[in-house]
């Protein structure tokens, strides 16, 4: 299976503990080292898995939120906390190439997001009807470790060194922080299905309040 992540080093079948550890063995995986272990769809028996290995980078590059590279942004609303998921306009997932998928197709795609202090998120995103893509496994996770709440405004950046074409920047700008109070263009279900971005607070903002 072709992987389009260049830092990827190995994708290969797991059955049992034995086998992982020779794996990682194999491929040298050492300290700091990623290691991901993934449900393949389809899956072929019920001890199918696949295992990625990313290699630690020699230096940690702090990513940079520059206004420029600001994509959208979207007003978080208490059932994208509650139901563990969130849903993004298809408008919106434009700005992610390769992310594109056709109505009623049961695929998932992986995307990585970085925050600010280089932690990657990894998402898996899925089509959800015409209008609207949602954001299903990692999105808990990053809510919960990061303090999310309803009312935050999340944003979107373009990676400057990213390692795929499904790598971006994650940003929050907390609803304590926001300058001028009020809910973004699209900030419901109903309304991120024509787009969310929103005019009042742009890219360094948020950035600046993650």
């Amino acid at each position: 299976m072709v992987h389009d992540d260049p830092v990827l080093q190995r994708r290969t079948w797991v059955h049992d503990p034995d086998r992982v550890a020779k794996i990682l063995h194999s491929v040298q995986s050492a300290t700091m080292d990623l290691i991901r272990i993934l449900k393949p769809v389809p899956r072929l028996h019920t001890h199918h898995f696949l295992i990625e290995v990313e290699k630690k980078q020699g230096t940690v590059e702090i990513p940079e939120f520059r206004k420029e590279n600001f994509l959208f942004m979207f007003e978080l609303e208490q059932s994208d906390i509650k139901f563990k998921r969130v849903f993004l306009a298809r408008n919106d997932v434009w700005n992610f190439p390769g992310v594109e998928m056709q109505r009623n197709s049961r695929e998932k795609k992986m995307m990585r997001f970085t925050d600010k202090n280089c932690k990657h998120w990894y998402m898996n995103i899925i089509r959800y009807s015409e209008e609207k893509y949602m954001v299903i496994d990692g999105w808990d996770e990053f809510v919960k470790e990061r303090g999310v709440e309803a009312g935050d405004l999340v944003g979107f950046f373009k990676h400057e060194h990213p390692c795929h074409r499904k790598h971006y920047l994650i940003g929050i700008l907390k609803k304590e922080d926001k300058q001028n109070p009020g809910q973004p263009s699209g900030g419901s279900e109903a309304g991120r299905g024509a787009g969310s971005s929103s005019g009042s607070h742009k890219g360094k903002e948020i950035a600046g309040g993650d």
